[in-house]
């Protein structure tokens, strides 16, 4: 049998080539810390967004929960549901969000935390598609009272209130 040395193989001659494996090294090092400062960039911007979202979320609910707005009973039901399922999606991201980044060690010790991290991110999924769906709904009960205004606005207020479950029924 031939006597085989490291030296035979050039794959290890160039790892063991000091400058370029060292070059090499630091490039990665330097990109991993890019990485890590475009993460930090990307959460503490979706903190940011999340709290100005939750305040206006707030506020719509206090404007819609006024008397001028509860004449317009299917409008108002319609916005306020939509603005529920935007303040649960808020929350729940916000919460998350902070769990993830900043509370590792948190999640490193328990595996309920970790769970309820994954569990928050498919509640604040759901949620999200359930606004989408319920503007969808918004919108086409404002297309049917500007197109057919007289056949609309003869629909007893009991059947609209039961177009409105059917459609909050079928979002989820």
């Amino acid at each position: 049998m031939a006597n085989v040395n490291d030296s035979d193989f050039p794959v290890n001659q160039s790892y063991n080539s000091g400058s370029r494996y060292h070059r090499f090294r630091e490039i990665v090092k330097h990109s991993s810390e890019i990485l890590d400062q475009a993460e930090e960039v990307e959460t503490l911007s979706s903190i940011f967004i999340c709290s100005f979202g939750t305040m206006g979320i707030v506020l719509s609910l206090l404007t819609l929960s006024s008397q001028t707005y509860r004449r317009h009973s299917s409008f108002a039901r319609f916005m306020m549901t939509m603005c529920g399922s935007d303040l649960a999606y808020n929350s729940i991201n916000l919460i998350a969000n902070v769990l993830y980044y900043y509370g590792s060690d948190f999640l490193a010790l328990s595996a309920t935390a970790t769970k309820f991290v994954g569990v928050a991110f498919a509640l604040a999924d759901m949620f999200s598609a359930f606004s989408n769906l319920l503007s969808i709904i918004l919108s086409s009960e404002r297309f049917l009272s500007i197109y057919a205004p007289v056949w609309y606005h003869s629909l007893t207020e009991r059947r609209k209130f039961n177009i409105f479950l059917i459609s909050v029924t079928a979002s989820f």
